[in-house]
This record gives structure tokens, sequence and C-alpha cells, in this order.
């Protein structure tokens, strides 16, 4: 199985990573000089280095600049409030397959928890596919225009100067004003996992509506759907998603708070929500046995005593006929993965 993590570099996967990008440009000095400058850079506190690892292999990367040292064209890219992110790199083999999009996700987020509050970057004018990549991440406001000076490939060369175009995303920009940005969060896991208490602590910072299929089925026919339920829980599901597509591209994020057992379920909705032009992200609720018993036990004994009415209870049938059908999302299909604790 596949195990893909993000995470901050250490200067041993910046020597190994670095090795390696010399050894495939064995013609190509600059590839020294911006190992020197880089390693450099992250000892002395002016870079945070991003890395994405699959199955022990470096495959994707990335860097925020914190400091204005060693920044080209620095003013209004970075200082105390602002990172300016560059040398967003992935193997070509595993590029267009989500990798990169999974690493950027990870240090928007480590960045914003660290209190910065916008990010800048730059792109050559004639990249226009990575500006169509970039605008999709939200970065739409335009700074300025300006050359870089890149080292000399060999010393028989000149350096070269690169025109660039700079552009920045605001981290705490209020999601719902700006039209066309929202995403999607699909909650994927097992009944009684922790799905809907989930849901409701990611909703205020993400700034998110909450669609729940059990909500709905219960307001309509107050969880007495017999035998239908699997069809009316279908078009339920088929309905909202309709719905989340509208909200999304009114401007709001939105949180689908259903099951989606199965791979092919997952599948679907990432190309439903594709096909929308909609980013997906998908958070998986990951739960122990022992645990899972202890939410459904909890559950059952709320219904019995008429506090939870939106919720069915789980009989034992139910919960082998989950089992049959429940397919656990690898670790290339998940975008975060919460793990449940039950509080002591």
């Amino acid at each position: 199985m596949e195990k893909y993590i993000c995470k901050i570099a250490t200067l041993e996967e910046m020597e190994r990573n670095w090795n390696y990008l010399i050894e495939i440009h064995p013609d190509n000095n600059a590839w020294r000089i911006w190992k020197e400058k880089a390693i450099k850079d992250m000892q002395n506190g002016n870079t945070i280095v991003y890395y994405g690892i699959l199955n022990g292999v470096i495959i994707s990367e990335a860097t925020a600049f914190i400091s204005n040292v060693n920044v080209q064209n620095s003013d209004g890219l970075v200082n105390e409030n602002t990172a300016y992110l560059s040398a967003f790199r992935t193997r070509e083999e595993y590029q267009e397959k989500g990798y990169f999009s999974k690493l950027y996700n990870f240090m928007e987020k480590d960045l914003k928890n660290r209190g910065y509050s916008k990010l800048t970057l730059g792109v050559e004018p004639c990249e226009t596919t990575n500006i169509k990549i970039y605008f999709n991440y939200g970065f739409t406001n335009y700074i300025k225009t300006a050359y870089e000076i890149y080292p000399a490939k060999n010393e028989n060369e000149e350096p070269e100067k690169i025109l660039v175009n700079y552009y920045s995303k605001d981290l705490n920009e209020n999601i719902c004003k700006n039209f066309g940005k929202g995403k999607i969060i699909a909650i994927c896991g097992k009944i009684a996992s922790g799905k809907t208490y989930y849901a409701n602590t990611i909703k205020e910072k993400e700034n998110a509506v909450i669609l729940n299929t059990d909500e709905l089925t219960y307001s309509m026919f107050d969880n007495e759907q017999g035998e239908k339920y699997t069809e009316l829980a279908k078009r339920a599901n088929e309905y909202l998603s309709k719905k989340a597509v509208e909200i999304a591209k009114a401007g709001c994020n939105v949180i689908l708070d259903w099951g989606f057992w199965k791979t092919y379920n997952r599948r679907y909705t990432t190309e439903y929500f594709k096909s929308k032009n909609i980013n997906i992200e998908w958070h998986y609720i990951d739960i122990g046995d022992r645990e899972w018993e202890e939410n459904i036990k909890e559950r059952n004994e709320k219904i019995d005593k008429g506090f939870n009415k939106t919720d069915f209870y789980v009989t034992e049938g139910l919960k082998e006929k989950l089992l049959e059908n429940w397919e656990t999302p690898n670790e290339e299909e998940i975008d975060v993965r919460y793990s449940f604790v039950r509080n002591k």
C-alpha cells in the first residue's frame, strides 16, 4: 500500500534531495549553487522547507521564505505576516496525480497556524499552466512584475535574467465574500465514527456550510424510511451534491457529512466536482475498533432515551452490513486524516 506523507524537511533529507537534483542535472552548475543557498537559508531560519514523501522517496517539495534574506525583489513579497513561496517541484513520474496539491495544502495550513496571513509567489508569464494552477490555489492578486537573476549554468555562460510576475493570496480573507472560491470538504468514515462531531469542529475555521443526508431524510421521514432508506439516501446525496455546487460557486465552502463507504463513491464524487471546476478535499475519520463500539453503544443509548432524533439505531445487522461494504481509503485518496479519540 502506498504511504504518502507531507512534512517539514530535516537537514539530512535536504542533503539527500539536493544530491539527487544535482545528480540528474550534471551539466548545470546552478543546482550546486542553489543547494548551498538552500541549506544555509534553512539553517539560518530564513526558510521552511516542505517535502512530500512516498514510500520513503522525496517526490515533491516547496519552500516558504519567512525572511527577505536571499529573496529577489523582496519588497511586498515577504515580511512578518507574509511568506514567499518558491521551489515548487514534483518528480515527473508523479506529476498530475494530486501529490503536490496535498503538499501545498499541508504547507498552507502550517503557515497559517504559524500566524502568516498572506502568501506570495512568482511565476514566469509564459508558464500559462502554472499560472492557472496558482490561480486555482487562490493567488489572484497581482503585485508586480520584475526581473530575477539565475546563476549561470556553467563558467562559459552568463547569469540568466528572467521576467517574473508576482501574485498574492490572503489567508484571512472571508471566503464567502469571494465569488467562485468555495471548495468541497468530503468527510469519509464509518457510521458512528465521529463524522458530524468533526464537521462541527472544522465548520467555523473553514467558514463552511454542512450538508448532512441524515438531517435531510429525518426532516422528511422521521427515520421511518424502512427498506427504502438506501434509495432515498442516494437521491438525497444527489440533491445535496447539486446544492453543494451552487453554494461553492457562490463562494462558500461546503462540508459533505455522509459516509462515502465505497472507493467508487469517492472516485465518482471527486470527478463530479472536478467536472464543475470545484476543488474537493477528502477528510478521513480514522477510528479504532474499541472506540467505534463505544460510539455505537453511546449513540444507541441516546436514541433510546430520546436525546438523539436525527440518527438511526445501529443494529447488529446494520453493523455487519457496514463491515461487508466498507472500503478503507488509501493514503492517495486522503487529504486530511483525523484520528478519533474519545474523551476519557
